[in-house]
């Protein structure tokens, strides 16, 4: 074997493990809930409060999923929801943790996420205590391990005292930090009917509409409110197949969660979910 052939051989193989260490560096598997509720457990807690939780197919934060739960009862004190996973962690590491959360209900939104041991007494090695103001938001942080245990949980635990609904998704931990790269936006697929998330999510009070039409088909908009009720209406005519774009304006409707549906004459549709904050 010549020296050229061995180094093409080399870079190949080099090549082929970094994508498959790539491939690792996010310690958190189904990050995007993209296999349901797999690998995830959940518990809610608080005084009189009820809770319970979902996978949200409306892809209101990341992707086409994410987990939400629904406090029908604040309770009399502060409730808390919790989501965990096994993580291990490892002296003298330095970590990132990235993950997307929004909410309707609260003006304020506590969150605190943790790495706790496996077993009794569920020594807590990080706590990160914060609270949240904007409805929708990414929480980033990153710290160096001072402990190590592989059989320690990360937790997410967030709370408040009155009724709300909570979204997160797209949760990374990992000891290299998320590159946007990694998180690709929803992209239309030549020759399929597709809608995208409108952007900005939440808006006030315009977004835009964005989708796509495998060929030529007659359009209607439907705004929907979280009853049901269809609160806006709208025709937006004979269009041509490619990506279209349309500009929503809420200005006279209230702050809340909202469903807007694409449909066209030959039957196809598709729905996803918005936040409108005033």
């Amino acid at each position: 074997m010549n020296v050229t052939r061995f180094g093409i051989i080399f870079m190949a193989v080099s090549v082929f493990c970094v994508s498959a260490f790539a491939q690792e560096y996010n310690m958190i598997s189904n990050w995007e809930f993209d296999d349901g509720l797999e690998s995830w457990m959940f518990w809610d807690g608080g005084d009189g409060a009820d809770a319970y939780n979902e996978l949200d197919d409306t892809g209101v934060l990341s992707g086409d999923y994410s987990i939400r739960w629904e406090v029908i009862d604040g309770g009399s004190e502060v409730w808390y929801v919790q989501t965990y996973q096994s993580v291990p962690i490892w002296e003298g590491v330095e970590y990132f943790i990235d993950f997307l959360i929004a909410w309707e209900g609260p003006a304020e939104l506590n969150v605190s996420f943790v790495w706790e041991l496996a077993e009794d007494p569920y020594t807590k090695y990080l706590q990160v205590d914060t609270v949240l103001t904007e409805f929708s938001h990414r929480v980033q942080h990153n710290f160096i391990s001072e402990s190590t245990d592989e059989t320690a949980n990360f937790k997410i635990f967030v709370g408040n005292n009155m009724d709300a609904w909570v979204w997160i998704d797209r949760i990374y931990v990992s000891d290299v930090p998320l590159e946007e790269s990694a998180v690709e936006e929803q992209a239309s697929v030549p020759g399929t009917f597709s809608v995208e998330q409108n952007f900005p999510n939440p808006f006030n009070p315009f977004t835009t509409i964005s989708f796509h039409l495998p060929e030529t088909e007659n359009v209607h908009l439907k705004l929907i409110d979280v009853n049901g009720r269809i609160v806006r209406e709208k025709s937006l005519g004979v269009l041509a197949a490619g990506r279209h774009n349309y500009q929503l304006n809420a200005k006279s409707l209230t702050s809340g969660v909202y469903f807007y549906r694409i449909e066209t004459g030959s039957g196809l549709s598709r729905t996803r979910q918005c936040v409108l904050l005033k």
